[in-house]
């Protein structure tokens, strides 16, 4: 093998293990994504004593309020790169799980809503496709497709994951299972970028 072939292959493997990098995070937005929070929505009405309607005003507000600062984070990317990009969400993100764990009634539930929402449906989503993005040149429309339907099927496991926590530990460690896992996961993760 010639040494122009196996730099080659090295980029090829490398880029292939960042896919896999960037996608396995992408499934890890989960707890901040509506698919995850679906699955805390009747301990919160329960626990917080407010209303299902009280509950979604509360998602609404940490959806837009999450929407609003998430230009600054993509800016933030620009400037800072995807790796450190990646590992300062997902410490961010850590933490806006660990608060979810704590929150209390309406006005801490929108605020822990805006973190999950901020960080993890939308920073750290924007980060792997950018990763993605950034490291495929050509292919990029095949890496793009391969990113989004295999993060999207693994994020179909995520409400199931997140159940049986719940139904192990109950719904505020089950916040704390997530952060660890996030913790473990999509902060190393970032090494690979």
């Amino acid at each position: 093998m010639t040494a122009l072939a196996a730099a080659d292959t090295s980029r090829r493997r490398d880029s292939v293990i960042v896919l896999a990098a960037a996608t396995l995070t992408a499934a890890l937005t989960g707890p901040g994504q509506t698919i995850g929070v679906s699955v805390f929505i009747d301990d919160l009405v329960t626990d917080l004593d407010l209303s299902r309607s009280e509950v979604s005003t509360a998602y609404l507000i940490g959806t837009l309020g999450g929407a609003l600062l998430l230009p600054s984070v993509g800016r933030f990317i620009d400037r800072r790169g995807v790796r450190i990009s990646q590992i300062v969400v997902g410490i961010a993100f850590v933490a806006a799980l660990l608060n979810m764990s704590t929150v209390s009634g309406f006005v801490t539930l929108a605020i822990g809503f805006v973190g999950i929402r901020l960080l993890g449906q939308g920073s750290l989503s924007l980060v792997s496709m950018i990763t993605v993005s950034l490291r495929f040149v050509q292919n990029r429309g095949i890496a793009l497709g391969i990113f989004s339907t295999v993060s999207a099927g693994l994020m179909a496991l995520v409400p199931l994951a997140l159940a049986v926590t719940i139904d192990q530990v109950g719904w505020r460690d089950a916040w704390i299972v997530a952060a660890l896992v996030i913790a473990l996961t999509v902060v190393p993760l970032a090494l690979l970028a």
